[in-house]
């Protein structure tokens, strides 16, 4: 059963006190999974917490909207001579999971102690939440605040469970103010390639952080070619002691997290107006600056089979990331002709990301070469094409039975008028 959130309080409230726990859990999901940023109902949510019922106290920790309800569960599980350890620990990560923090709706959580214990599920939760203030993930990737105290090891799994986090590509940007947390979270993460330790264990770190990212987000930088050089002086090796290879093409690692470096960083900074609008060109002798010009650079039907003639996996590496070859009708069959193995889930991330963005962008193959090549990615469409697909039948439908009543009617009406006229004859 649904809520109808538009009911009034005294009504939820009579219904939710007498209920079975079971059913409050279950309707405080659909509350705060539907509910948004200025429609709390704090009195329902305060008598709730006032049954003190387990489950109940569960629900309200994760989907609650008031800051003191979240906090004052939090601090009832943290006490040290609770009995019930586990479920304390799963309310505090409900409490950290919560979605509904915002810029007036943060409990001031001890991040010190938290963050003291290194990675937890704690930690975790928090630094998986999209709601946590922009500024955890700005001292998170600058190693600042509560963050200094860490370790680098247990710094770098952070960094990692952080790509998870939907805030690194969500933009709320408005018409009249641009989203400017999201541009500092992005300055700071240019930083920590800038500043973080070079070792076999940031490579790893760095390469899941950056293989996270959408490119229209990452920030300008004035320069990329002094964190080029100083990643590809790592040392990565595995088991057998040999260089560890690329995740995506035949490079070793660290050459491919260069590779990738170039892709998303490939623009220069506005502020540079004496220099070129991009760091590299397609025969530039350093690849990664090759990628960075065939992910930022317009280019046309010839630049991509050039591009791909020359460098091949490391092409498409960089070009899949590149919106414009996507929505470009001559170069998107390209790419189709040009994608196999991992390369095929990139390229379908990709277009959905598109299609996010913009609706009329139809995200399935547009080639027979695409449609073979998707075949087992593809099995089902999208409920929501299905959807679109469905209603333009029946717009036609109902289009095709309106021309044919206009039509009777029409008739109808030539009809009557000449019955009317032989009738006065």
């Amino acid at each position: 059963m649904s809520w109808d959130l538009k009911e009034p309080v005294c009504l939820s409230q009579t219904r939710l006190m007498i209920a079975s726990p079971e059913f409050v859990y279950d309707q405080l999901c659909y509350y705060g999974e539907n509910v948004d940023r200025w429609s709390g109902k704090k009195d329902l949510e305060n008598a709730l917490l006032g049954r003190n019922d387990k489950l109940i106290n569960l629900a309200l920790a994760q989907h609650a909207t008031e800051k003191e309800i979240i906090f004052e569960l939090y601090n009832r599980a943290s006490k040290t001579e609770t009995v019930d350890k586990d479920y304390d620990l799963g309310i505090r990560v409900a409490c950290l999971s919560n979605r509904h923090f915002d810029y007036f709706n943060w409990p001031k959580f001890d991040l010190n102690a938290i963050m003291s214990r290194g990675l937890t599920v704690e930690s975790s939760a928090l630094l998986t939440n999209p709601t946590a203030p922009d500024s955890l993930l700005e001292s998170l990737f600058k190693k600042s605040d509560s963050f200094a105290q860490v370790d680098e090891n247990n710094w770098m799994h952070m960094i990692m469970v952080s790509s998870k986090n939907e805030r690194l590509n969500t933009d709320n940007s408005n018409m009249s103010d641009p989203d400017m947390g999201l541009w500092n979270i992005h300055k700071a993460i240019f930083h920590f390639l800038e500043t973080a330790p070079v070792t076999s264990q940031s490579v790893h770190a760095a390469s899941r952080l950056l293989y996270a990212l959408e490119p229209k987000h990452c920030t300008w930088p004035d320069e990329i070619s002094h964190v080029l050089e100083r990643w590809r002086q790592a040392e990565v090796k595995n088991y057998k002691g040999e260089e560890t290879e690329g995740w995506s093409t035949h490079l070793p690692l660290k050459e491919e997290l260069a590779c990738l470096m170039g892709a998303l960083y490939g623009h220069r900074t506005t502020s540079q107006k004496d220099k070129p609008r991009l760091f590299g060109t397609a025969n530039d002798n350093d690849i990664a600056l090759r990628c960075a010009y065939y992910r930022c650079a317009t280019l046309n039907e010839k630049e991509v089979i050039a591009g791909f003639a020359k460098d091949k996996d490391v092409f498409l590496f960089a070009a899949l990331r590149n919106d414009g070859l996507y929505l470009n009708k001559k170069t998107r069959p390209l790419l189709e002709n040009y994608i196999s193995g991992t390369f095929r889930h990139e390229y379908k991330r990709r277009c959905e990301q598109l299609h996010k963005e913009y609706k009329w962008f139809d995200p399935r193959p547009t080639t027979e070469t695409g449609r073979d090549v998707m075949e087992d990615l593809n099995t089902e469409q999208s409920q929501e094409i299905t959807l679109l697909e469905n209603i333009n039948k029946q717009a036609a439908v109902l289009i095709d039975r309106m021309a044919s009543y206009e039509r009777r009617v029409y008739w109808a009406v030539l009809i009557i008028i000449a019955a009317i006229y032989f009738l006065r004859k």
